[in-house]
């Protein structure tokens, strides 16, 4: 029976290099994107090093003729490693004890509003400010938002939570601390809905009219005008609200319309008796 052929040291060069740029690609790939795409786990890289170690062990086994040795004695038996494998184990091994540089984690936001855990927020989205690196994210319908790929060396440190929830605001501008748990509690306020309105009131001669009585919205703002006929009122609606405006003059109803809220420009509110349209 003839012998195996053996394989030259020109090719264990070949296999050795094609497992070397294997591995490269796969750490630039997974340092590239661990930050990027949340499917990659920072476990990817202990996988990295298993082309590692075959690479290292082709090129000291194939390529360079070179042998290692490993032998110690435990309580239940010697053990004794020779070959490629003490390479491969050393790389491998020697890889798991020191520190990831690409460990990241998913960091939990849960939204809620003025009315504590119980009242959730389920509309809008969430941006997390890590200085160079800003994200966004809508809010879930559990309230919740997961941002992957937060850097480890971020917990204990503070980061930028900034809400775009329509109706809400931060309770506090503050940065907030990144817990252990990974998961953090962000509370909102009720935004105060308010549209600044001003105007004139004038009769059917386009003449002012001083002292009429402007109802807003059923009564949520009153304003008089002055001797110029003018009026300002503060109305806590949002800003295209449709409210009803009654104005009195001279203990005489005048006017009774629907407007849309705006800060301008400024209303012409012409008083020619019920049910006449207003001007702007």
């Amino acid at each position: 029976m003839s012998e195996p052929r053996k394989i030259s040291q020109l090719t264990w060069v070949y296999i050795s290099g094609a497992a070397f740029v294997v591995t490269l690609i796969s750490v630039i790939l997974l340092i590239a994107f661990a930050g990027r795409i949340s499917f990659i786990p920072s476990s990817l890289y202990f996988v990295v090093l298993i082309p590692l170690g075959l690479a290292s062990a082709a090129c000291l086994a194939g390529a360079l003729r070179s042998h290692a040795k490993l032998s110690g004695k435990k309580s239940y038996g010697a053990i004794e490693l020779a070959g490629p494998v003490v390479v491969f184990g050393l790389v491998v091994l020697g890889g798991l004890f020191l520190a990831n540089p690409v460990a990241t984690f998913p960091l939990t936001v849960r939204v809620y509003g003025p009315g504590g855990p119980a009242d959730i927020v389920r509309k809008g989205t969430l941006v997390v400010d890590l200085g160079a690196d800003r994200r966004t994210k809508p809010i879930g319908a559990e309230g919740e938002v997961v941002f992957a790929g937060i850097p480890a060396a971020l917990v204990g440190k503070p980061i930028r939570l900034l809400p775009d929830v329509p109706g809400y605001k931060a309770r506090s501008d503050e940065p907030v601390e990144v817990p252990e748990g990974h998961t953090v509690e962000l509370e909102l306020a009720r935004r105060e809905a308010l549209t600044r309105v001003q105007g004139t009131v004038i009769d059917s001669a386009n003449r002012t009219v001083p002292n009429a009585i402007l109802s807003f919205d059923g009564g949520s703002a009153v304003a008089t005008s002055d001797s110029l006929g003018s009026f300002s009122a503060r109305i806590p609606q949002e800003p295209g609200k449709v409210v009803a405006v009654t104005v009195t003059w001279k203990g005489r109803l005048v006017y009774d319309e629907n407007i849309t809220l705006a800060e301008s420009p400024p209303l012409k509110i012409r008083i020619r008796g019920v049910g006449r349209t207003v001007g702007r």
